[in-house]
Formats: C-alpha cells, structure tokens, sequence
C-alpha cells in the first residue's frame, strides 16, 4: 500500500485550441424620433456610435434636429470569434447602440444606450 503524506495537488487547466470564425455585422441606422433637446436651441447635434466585439463605428452628426435620419449603415469586416459557430447562434454577442448629441463645448452628451443582440446566424461566415 502506498501512502502520499504530502501529496500536491495543482488545479486541472485545460486548453482548448479553437479556430477563430471571422464574421461580418451591418448595422443599418435608419432614424430616431423624439430625442431629449440637448443643446439651448432646444435642439441637438445627434450621431449614433455601434459598438460590437472590441469594434467601434459612428453615424454622420446632423445638425439641429431631434428627429435625425441617417439612413447609414455600418460595416465592421472582419470579426473573430472564438468557439462552436452554432453556439454563436444559439447565444449571439451584444451590439450596444448608443446616441449622443454632439458639441463643441461639451464633446458627449449621451442621449441613448441600448444593447440588443447580434444575429450571428443570419450573418456571412469567412473561412
């Protein structure tokens, strides 16, 4: 019988080695109605910022309105994930959307923020 009287016992690490899946997301940024006035005209400067993954793009800035259309959509190429592509799908990652009112002053005014899942599976897959 053997018996370990001072027996080291090191946490179990597993590596898993996983292909990288790039993908695309389009943002399309139609409009948005009845923002807050963020300047003293009663008006505001807004543009819209799309963030995904470790990307960022913005809209144009229109100038003195509160109900802008930018009729715009944003491309961010080439995006990796890591993992299965159909647990992507099953539990896609977040695209925050954030609207600001833009000035010369006071650079960010948030105006919006709102977090909505990304559509993977609708999505291009490169190889």
């Amino acid at each position: 019988m053997l018996t370990l009287k001072h027996a080291v016992h090191s946490p179990l690490t597993l590596i898993f080695s996983l292909e990288p899946h790039t993908y695309q997301l389009r943002a399309y940024i139609y409009q948005a109605r009845d923002l807050f006035s963020a300047d003293p005209s009663g008006l505001s400067d807004p543009y819209a910022r799309v963030v995904f993954s470790r990307q960022s793009q913005r809209t144009k800035i229109l100038n003195e309105t509160l109900c802008p259309t930018w009729d715009q959509t944003l491309v961010f190429e080439e995006v990796e994930f890591y993992g299965n592509p159909t647990m992507l799908a099953e539990s896609p990652p977040i695209v925050v959307v954030e609207l600001f009112d833009y000035d010369t002053v006071v650079r960010l005014k948030n105006l919006l923020k709102i977090w909505c899942p990304s559509f993977l599976a609708h999505s291009v897959c490169f190889r």
